[in-house]
C-alpha cells in the first residue's frame, strides 16, 4: 500500500483513535512550545472530526515602540522597547495578562499602603508607575531596550 509507513512512528486507527492523538504528538515534540500543524481536508471542516484535534492555545502579545534620538551634535540613535509576553494555554490570554496585572497590582500596592494618593489617579507618577512595573517584572513581563547607533 504506502511504502512510508515504516517511517511513521505511529498510526492510530479505529474508534476513539483521536482520544490518543494528544499524547501520541506530545512525544514527538522537542519542546513544549514546539509547533503541530494539522492538515485538514474541506470535507471535515466544522465536522466532529475538526472538533477531536488536540489543539493548544498560545497566543502572544507583541509591543514594540521605536524612539529616534537626535544628539546636540545632529546625530541620531535609534532605541527599541520590545514586550513580548504569551498567553498561559487553558489559562489567561497574553492581553488579558497585560490589561489587568498592572490593575492589580495597582490595588494590592494601595491595600498594602505603599501608595499613598487620593482620587483618580493615572500611571505618570513614579510612586505608581514604578512598584507597578516591578511587579509585572516579577511575573516576568517587561519592556527589553536596545539602543542601536
Amino acid at each position: 500500500m504506502f511504502r512510508n509507513f515504516k517511517l511513521v512512528p505511529n498510526i492510530i486507527f479505529g474508534r476513539g483513535c483521536f482520544a490518543q492523538l494528544d499524547e501520541i504528538v506530545e512525544k514527538q515534540r522537542d519542546n513544549k512550545d514546539s509547533w503541530v500543524v494539522f492538515v485538514m481536508d474541506d470535507v471535515f471542516k466544522g465536522k466532529d472530526l475538526e472538533k477531536k484535534l488536540p489543539l493548544h492555545e498560545k497566543d502572544m502579545l507583541l509591543l514594540r515602540h521605536t524612539f529616534v534620538i537626535e544628539n546636540e551634535d545632529k546625530s541620531e540613535k535609534t532605541i527599541t522597547s520590545t514586550l513580548t509576553d504569551y498567553g498561559i494555554p487553558h489559562g489567561d490570554s497574553s492581553m488579558a495578562r497585560t490589561v489587568s496585572l498592572p490593575l492589580g497590582i495597582g490595588v494590592k500596592l494601595m491595600a498594602e499602603g505603599k501608595i499613598d494618593l487620593t482620587g483618580v489617579q493615572i500611571p505618570i507618577k513614579k510612586e505608581i508607575y514604578g512598584p507597578v512595573l516591578n511587579g509585572l517584572e516579577q511575573l516576568n513581563i517587561k519592556m527589553i531596550e536596545k539602543t542601536i547607533n
